[in-house]
C-alpha cells in the first residue's frame, strides 16, 4: 500500500531512502521491481543491493575433478561434489559447476542451487546469471507463438512453473514446461502444431508451442498481464469473477486483492521475474 501511494507522489530524499531499503529488504521481488521503478532504477541496479560475499579464485584441482567426471557424463557425481563442500568452496568455483549444468541443461538444479547460496550467505551479482537462466532459448525463440519481444515473460513463466524441468509434475496434474494440463495441451497443439508429427506433452517444442499459444489466447481476452497471469494459473472463469468483484481497479491492486495466496503470488511472483529477464538484456 505505501508502494502504490508513492506513485502519484515527488520524492522527496527520504522517500528515495526508503525505497533502497525495500528493496535490500527484499531482493528481486515484486515490491523490489515496484520500487526500483519508482526510483527509475535497474531492478538490477547495484545501489539495491546488500551484497555480503565476493568470488574468490576457482581451484584448479576442482576444475580437474569436475572435467574427470564430465568425460564420463557423471552429472550425479558432479552434484555430489557439490554438496560435499563448503559454501565458500562452491561459491569460488561456481563458473566450473553452473557451466556445466548449463551444457547439460539442469536449469532447475542449477536454479535451487544458486538460491541456496542466495539465502544462506546473502545476495550477490554473481548468482544472477544462474538464479535467471534463460533455458531453452533456441526452442523458445523458434516455437513461441508470442513477438520476441516478449520473451522475458516466457522465460518468467517456464522459470515459476517448472523451474525449466521438460519432465516437472504438479501434485495437480499439470505437465512440462509451461505446467499444462493434459486436456487443454491437446488442444492447444491441435490448432497450434505442424500436422503430421506425434506431439508430446514433455516434449520441448511442443510444450513451447501450446504454452505460448495459451498465453496469445489469454493476452487477446485480457490484455493486461497481471489479468492474463491470473487467468494461467486459476482460470479465466475465475479471473471473470474478480473483475466484477473487485471493480475497476489498476492492474497493481488487483493483484493485492487476489483471493488466492497461490494465484496472488504466482502473479507477482511472474511479474518480478519478467523485470528481471528484461533487465539482463537478450
Amino acid at each position: 500500500e505505501a508502494l502504490l501511494g508513492m506513485e502519484n507522489k515527488k520524492l522527496t530524499p527520504r522517500g528515495k531512502l526508503a525505497l533502497i531499503e525495500c528493496c535490500r529488504l527484499a531482493p528481486l521481488s515484486y515490491y523490489h521491481i515496484k520500487a526500483a521503478r519508482l526510483l527509475h532504477l535497474s531492478p538490477l541496479d547495484s545501489r539495491l543491493f546488500s551484497a555480503r560475499i565476493k568470488r574468490g579464485r576457482p581451484n584448479q584441482k576442482m576444475k580437474s575433478l569436475l572435467n574427470s567426471l564430465d568425460a564420463y557424463s557423471d552429472i550425479e557425481g558432479i552434484r555430489l561434489i557439490q554438496l560435499s563442500i563448503d559454501n565458500d568452496c562452491f561459491h569460488d568455483n561456481l563458473p566450473l559447476f553452473m557451466n556445466l549444468y548449463l551444457r547439460y541443461r539442469d536449469f532447475d538444479w542449477m536454479i535451487l542451487s544458486t538460491r541456496y547460496l542466495w539465502k544462506t550467505e546473502g545476495p550477490s551479482k554473481d548468482l544472477l546469471p544462474y538464479l535467471y537462466p534463460r533455458g531453452f532459448k533456441k526452442e523458445i525463440r523458434l516455437h513461441s507463438a508470442l513477438p520476441a519481444e516478449q520473451d522475458p515473460l516466457v522465460y518468467a513463466v517456464i522459470h515459476q512453473e517448472s523451474r525449466f524441468s521438460p519432465t516437472a509434475v504438479s501434485r495437480a496434474g499439470a505437465r512440462g514446461l509451461m505446467q499444462l494440463m493434459p486436456s487443454t495441451f491437446t488442444d492447444l497443439i491441435r490448432t497450434a502444431a505442424e500436422t503430421g508429427k506425434e506431439e508430446s506433452i514433455f516434449d520441448i517444442d511442443d510444450n513451447i508451442t501450446a504454452g505460448t499459444a495459451y498465453l496469445k489466447r489469454l493476452f487477446h481476452r485480457f490484455s493486461q498481464s497481471e489479468y492474463v497471469l491470473a487467468a494461467y494459473n486459476a482460470g479465466p472463469h475465475r479471473l471473470h469473477l474478480w473483475k466484477d468483484e473487485f471493480g475497476h481497479r489498476s492492474p497493481d491492486e488487483f493483484v493485492e486483492l487476489i483471493p488466492f495466496a497461490e494465484t496472488r503470488y504466482y502473479v507477482s511472483r511472474v511479474i518480478a521475474l519478467e523485470e528481471i529477464y528484461r533487465a539482463m538484456g537478450p
